[in-house]
């Protein structure tokens, strides 16, 4: 048995060595050639080629808005020349940096500069919109009756599947987090581990939030609340999307030994971005669906909510003593807020598992690794 364990471990390193070969040698493979740490990359025709398709979609994106003929045949045909270009694009990166040893300390220093600095500029995109939404909701006009929600608009309910989603992303951005410290302690089934589950949450986040498109009262054509809304929320549901397909492509990448605890460049800048993601929803959460809603304390507010359940509760105890059966009115009532009871109970599924990962986790040894590093 011994023996067999020994000869399975002697496969797997060996078959380790093959893809981490080119990362231990790629400092050696530069200075041979060049001078220099850093990477003067070829000439390659995808900036010039993205540009195109930013341009079309872009372009499409617009026309097709405003009605105008073909701007879905525009708006389709640059978001799949996009797509494309970016998967061509990011072939070339990653044959550079695996394969041929190209990103060095230096150059790897450089992407993380570049990365913090394309964090920044997000910034400032979604702060355009939360601009847009104070500047409306703060100071309404007599064009929307003074008020804020504009008459005629239904809000959402913030303690619904907002809050659930508020709960996922989170969950979500602590299993990146874990993945990060297992690839740092060379745990890599573990890192592969939690990829997956953040991969798997970020598919439910972008789940409930289409449903709750779908099942809105209001689109983005209802004058500004609508506007700001989906401009704002949507922005960020592309991130997601994007966020979600950067760690599918690190999974995959780690999955054929990509990644060493020294050297795992592509999962440090994902979980940045999530974390990113993570922070702009919670602005979303608390100023856009909770404030921007005009309900601070009503009946659908945290504290009325365990009130309303403790309350009819105990009016079902009452009503049971005397009789086997619930009242025409608690029937009635319960009835009215069964999609509330719903999520209310599967908020505190999650919410009880987010406890648990967080209580399993010893994140004071991943910051450490961190300062260490």
């Amino acid at each position: 048995m011994n023996f067999l364990n020994n000869k399975n471990n002697t496969v797997v390193i060996n078959k380790k060595a093959e893809y981490i070969k080119p990362l231990v040698l790629q400092s050696i493979s530069i200075l041979k050639s060049t001078n220099h740490p850093f990477h003067l990359v070829d000439p390659s025709p995808w900036p010039f080629f993205a540009a195109m398709g930013t341009f079309f979609f872009t372009s499409g994106l617009v026309l097709f808005m405003h009605f105008f003929d073909n701007g879905y045949f525009i708006l389709r045909n640059g978001f799949i020349f996009i797509a494309i270009v970016s998967i061509l694009w990011w072939r070339d990166v990653i044959r550079e940096s695996t394969f041929e040893g190209n990103h060095t300390s230096y150059v790897r220093t450089g992407l993380r500069i570049g990365m913090a600095l394309f964090i920044v500029s997000e910034v400032m995109v979604f702060a355009s919109f939360f601009w847009a939404f104070f500047h409306s909701s703060l100071n309404p006009t007599i064009d929307i009756g003074c008020v804020w929600p504009p008459k005629g608009i239904h809000p959402m309910n913030a303690f619904g599947i907002p809050l659930l989603n508020t709960l996922i992303l989170v969950t979500s951005g602590a299993w990146i987090t874990k993945s990060q410290f297992e690839i740092l302690s060379g745990n890599r089934q573990e890192s592969i581990e939690g990829l997956i589950f953040t991969i798997i949450l970020a598919i439910l986040f972008t789940a409930f939030q289409a449903y709750e498109y779908l099942n809105a009262s209001f689109n983005i054509s209802d004058g500004i609340f609508g506007s700001t809304f989906y401009m704002a929320t949507g922005l960020h549901g592309s991130h997601v999307i994007v966020g979600t397909i950067f760690i599918i492509v690190c999974l995959l990448r780690e999955i054929k030994y990509h990644f060493t605890s020294k050297i795992h460049l592509g999962i440090d800048l994902a979980s940045w971005y999530w974390h990113f993601v993570d922070i702009v929803w919670l602005f979303l959460f608390i100023f856009i669906y909770y404030w921007g809603a005009g309900r601070v304390v009503d009946e659908k507010s945290i504290f009325s909510f365990f009130d309303f359940y403790f309350r009819e509760l105990n009016s079902v105890a009452v009503e049971w003593g005397n009789s086997p059966t619930l009242t025409e009115a608690t029937e009635e009532k319960f009835s009215e807020d069964e999609t509330d009871i719903n999520t209310f109970f599967i908020t505190l599924i999650a919410f009880s598992i987010f406890l648990a990962f967080y209580n399993s986790t010893d994140l004071i040894s991943y910051f450490r690794l961190i300062l260490k590093k």
